[in-house]
């Protein structure tokens, strides 16, 4: 019998996927509002942001899947949570769910295991507030730095579950810091993990404040110190619990200084296209996609890394290969 795949949204993040997955012949059942691709799939028409409960349950009853291949942002995870319970024994369970849907319930979750959730207080250097979805549904949209006096007139926006899904929205001081993000796989069977990327984020707010990204590099330009690492480290592995059935790509997403950290996000599945398509390839001659796609039916994954490939970076979606000219663009958007 056929493997069952199981694919949520159908848009151009999810293209990919499906390709790979029909070209071994596997069955194919791909979940969203509207059908936008004519491939040799089963479609089931249901939102995977405001799904039915009722109608998915009843669907499924009597179809094995095999996987769920996730690459899908915002409140879906609730819904590829809930596929988990069904049928895949509890992959992503509802806390790791409900920590990727909700930057409060992350803090909180993991404030109980006394993890670092809060910014320290050597990153507290800004009289302004930053103002952000506590469950987005939009990457960094809708993310405002405002001074106290525009905080409510900002508040009102998030009351549109268009802007947050839960209609609540995280208010903290403006910080000092590096973003930092750290790519994982975790293998199906034998169930170890490995950092395969670690990559520095630029943002920058504008004028009016809204957050804008510029860029991505890889190695970081900022250093970590093997003390701050050796922390951080020790902060992941308390994090396992989550992550007990799961097996995939995931990521967490903190912010440093020289002596501190928090963390702040945290992601599963096949991220944005700059991982997919531009840093994991840089790096490692291996396709990410078969990786995550087929992880839970091979023994052993070999993952390979690539020779002499030693910095990439995106900037305003450009691809720099040479540091000094990506640090050059840092220095004319930050002066």
């Amino acid at each position: 019998m056929k493997e069952t795949f199981l694919v949520l949204g159908n848009g151009k993040s999810q293209v990919p996927i499906i390709e790979k997955i029909l070209k071994k012949k596997k069955n194919l059942i791909v979940i969203d509002k509207k059908l936008k691709l004519r491939k040799n799939f089963l479609f089931l028409k249901n939102s995977i942001y405001n799904f039915n409960k009722k109608k998915i349950f009843k669907y499924f009853k009597e179809i094995k899947v095999s996987d769920i291949v996730f690459r899908s942002s915002g409140p879906a995870i609730l819904l590829y949570s809930y596929l988990c319970s069904i049928k895949l024994k509890n992959k992503v369970n509802i806390t790791l769910a409900k920590s990727i849907y909700s930057k409060s319930f992350l803090e909180k979750i993991l404030k109980s295991k006394k993890i670092q959730t809060k910014p320290p207080y050597s990153m507290l250097q800004s009289n302004r507030f930053v103002i952000k979805p506590d469950a987005p549904l939009i990457g960094k949209k809708y993310v405002y730095s405002v001074n106290s006096n525009q905080i409510n007139k900002i508040k009102k926006k998030f009351k549109n579950n268009k802007v947050s899904h839960n209609k609540k929205f995280n208010i903290q001081r403006e910080l000092d810091g590096f973003d930092i993000s750290i790519f994982f796989f975790k293998h199906y069977i034998k169930e170890k993990t490995r950092p395969l990327l670690f990559l520095q984020e630029f943002n920058k707010f504008s004028k009016s404040g809204k957050l804008n990204h510029l860029g991505t590099c890889s190695p970081p330009m900022h250093k970590i110190s093997s003390k701050l690492n050796k922390k951080i480290q020790l902060s992941i592995k308390k994090m396992n619990f989550l992550f007990k059935d799961y097996y995939g790509c995931f990521s967490l997403s903190l912010k440093v200084n020289k002596n501190d950290f928090y963390i702040y996000e945290l992601n599963v599945g096949l991220l944005g296209d700059s991982i997919c398509e531009v840093f994991f390839p840089h790096y490692y001659q291996n396709d990410i996609y078969n990786i995550e796609i087929f992880n839970k039916f091979k023994k052993q994954t070999i993952i390979k890394k690539k020779k002499n490939n030693k910095f990439i970076g995106i900037w305003k979606k450009k691809k720099i290969l040479h540091k000094n000219t990506f640090l050059k663009n840092i220095a004319n958007a930050y002066n």
